[in-house]
């Protein structure tokens, strides 16, 4: 399918009326129950809507990979703008960017008994695609991997009452990996005696090691009730920490390999302290740097766009290495056959492809005038700035700064432009 059979395709959708919402919240990554709830709709409605939307495109059902992952495919070539956090989805692999050190660093950690890796980076630096290529790695290897997604496994009523979230963690994590439910549950001992006790029991079971990857482990974090974030790191401490015990037990909790995959914006929920870090000195941990020239010079490439080393720099003086940033301006770019000169000026306008991602840092700032305030400093400066402690990490949590030290420098030119640009008037008077 081509751009123009594709644009044609979703120009009649648009006029189906309910069908375009149930596609909208199926690419924001919603639960077919989600959906149900939002719409008023029963989640057999939901399905069969899918199951129509896939025909529409005249998606197939290739080997590995059902409809649903092609049809959000799709739109990650033809439509990006429509799904927030790009970097979550797992794209062709002729678009990933091998990074060695990283990989390498990542199957270290997990190779070594009873292990925990914390991923960690802020908002669209492509933390699920670097976990979705280590997991594949191991699967190689013949340990057993399972990749739980805490958006689609709960929903928000189950993960405020801790006891009912670990009791759907424990039955999502034998479901997935095709056990019989097995769960028994005391109520008079602590929901973590219990989920322990339930996992100890599905390790003696287990002949090759478990890597057992926790995404979006940041929905837990955004609880009112901070004790439900400190309750459940503290079982992943306890967890780690069993498997150096030196007898039978020990050797038990060395078979599970945990990953858990997390931002750093977790700390601008105001549930939680900004001097409290849920998952400090836990296990190993992994960060995701931007990407480097060269890597941004082999992902034009495999884009079709074959560039100088000056219209690289020009990118980057604009983007930065921000996974997110530079895939959208590639695929645009490529599939709309757009002169990088004219993607350069607009890139930071309402008509540019990034107004949703800007807007939306638009209204999070708007909300806080004091980090309004702060991140405004920061605009004007081309130079490190100082900030309150709190503040600077806030701003660093949303990717909008790099922190230099004990100061910060806005991350890329975009938010410059965009930020200063004369429509903004209750920002020209910080500015």
């Amino acid at each position: 399918m081509n751009q123009e059979k594709f644009d044609a395709i979703y120009g009649k959708l648009k006029k189906s009326g309910r069908r375009e919402e149930v596609l909208r919240a199926f690419l924001n990554g919603y639960s077919d129950e989600e959906i149900a709830n939002s719409l008023g709709i029963q989640q057999g409605t939901v399905r069969k809507q899918i199951s129509n939307l896939c025909d529409d495109f005249e998606i197939k059902e290739s080997s590995g990979s059902p409809k649903r992952t092609n049809l959000m495919a799709l739109f990650i070539q033809y439509m990006p703008e429509l799904i927030p956090g790009l970097s979550n989805i797992n794209p062709a692999s002729d678009f990933y960017i091998e990074r060695p050190e990283l990989e390498n660093k990542c199957c270290e950690i997990i190779r070594e008994p009873g292990s925990l890796l914390r991923i960690k980076a802020s908002k669209q630096m492509g933390k699920t695609i670097l976990l979705n290529k280590v997991l594949g790695q191991f699967e190689k290897e013949g340990y057993r991997t399972l990749n739980l997604d805490f958006g689609l496994l709960t929903d928000s009523t189950v993960r405020s009452d801790y006891s009912k979230f670990l009791k759907s963690f424990c039955l999502g994590v034998g479901r997935e990996l095709g056990l019989e439910n097995k769960l028994t549950w005391e109520d008079l001992l602590s929901p973590q005696w219990n989920s322990t006790n339930y996992f100890q029991d599905l390790l003696t079971g287990v002949t090759n090691p478990l890597v057992l990857a926790l995404d979006k482990v940041d929905l837990i974090f955004e609880q009112e009730e901070p004790k439900i974030a400190h309750n459940f790191c503290e079982l992943l401490r306890g967890w780690h920490e069993n498997a150096r015990r030196g007898d039978h037990v020990g050797q038990i909790w060395q078979k599970l390999r945990l990953v858990v995959v997390h931002s750093t914006d977790v700390y601008s929920y105001s549930s939680l302290d900004i001097n409290f870090s849920p998952l400090a000195n836990v296990g190993a941990k992994v960060e995701l740097p931007e990407l480097t020239p060269k890597q941004v010079q082999k992902l034009a490439q495999r884009y079709g766009l074959i560039w100088e080393d000056t219209q690289i720099k020009e990118l980057m003086d604009l983007l930065g290495g921000n996974p997110y940033l530079v895939q959208n301006a590639l695929r645009y770019i490529s599939n709309h056959n757009v002169k990088l000169s004219r993607f350069l000026e607009t890139a930071h306008t309402e008509a540019g492809i990034y107004s949703d991602h800007l807007r939306e840092h638009l209204v999070n700032l708007r909300q806080d005038q004091e980090l309004e305030q702060a991140f405004c400093k920061v605009i004007k400066s081309t130079q490190p700035v100082l900030l309150e402690p709190e503040k600077a990490f806030k701003l660093y949590s949303m990717g909008l700064v790099q922190l230099k030290g004990n100061k910060v420098i806005l991350r890329c030119n975009l938010y410059r432009k965009y930020f200063k640009s004369a429509e903004f008037k209750n920002l020209q008077k910080f500015i």
